[in-house]
């Protein structure tokens, strides 16, 4: 089952958090704090231009969840957009439906906010080009790439 993520979901969401993190190939630019990640997980749950869904199980065990937020382009203040900021699901309870239901969980909350796009990352450690693929099918177009450079000594 989708639904919104209450705070008694924390703990659950900390621990997936830090494993998206470790897989996602960020360490290599960024610390994982779990502190970070409570007070933005939480902060979601009461922001209105932002949601954090998770998919749990029928007996209740959170296995997957999914963020994002909405906001008007920069370029264009009429046109409001929502962009993915991480979708995971425990890699014991992949191949099902839960992505999916994730995504399309994201999809209609921004509907719902007056978004008129949606944005979904594909992270270059976790398989890319497959991401592509399944984005491409679904309607999306790729945008652009995002490079990140270390600044320190």
């Amino acid at each position: 089952m989708i639904r919104p993520a209450v705070i008694a979901d924390l703990a659950g969401m900390e621990a997936m958090g830090a494993q998206f993190f470790m897989a996602s190939g960020l360490d290599k630019w960024f610390r994982f704090k779990k502190r970070c990640f409570s007070k933005l997980a939480a902060d979601f749950m009461i922001n209105d231009q932002a949601v954090i869904l998770v998919g749990d199980t029928p007996m209740g065990l959170v296995v997957g969840m999914a963020a994002a937020i909405a906001y008007p382009c920069w370029f264009d203040d009429d046109h409001m957009t929502a962009q993915e900021l991480f979708w995971w699901v425990e890699p014991s309870y992949r191949g099902g439906s839960l992505g999916a239901q994730l995504r399309l969980g994201l999809e209609d909350w921004a509907r719902d906010k007056g978004c008129l796009t949606m944005e979904m990352g594909a992270l270059e450690a976790s398989r890319v080009e497959t991401l592509a693929h399944m984005y491409e099918r679904r309607g999306y177009g790729a945008k652009e790439r995002i490079f990140c450079k270390s600044l320190k000594g």
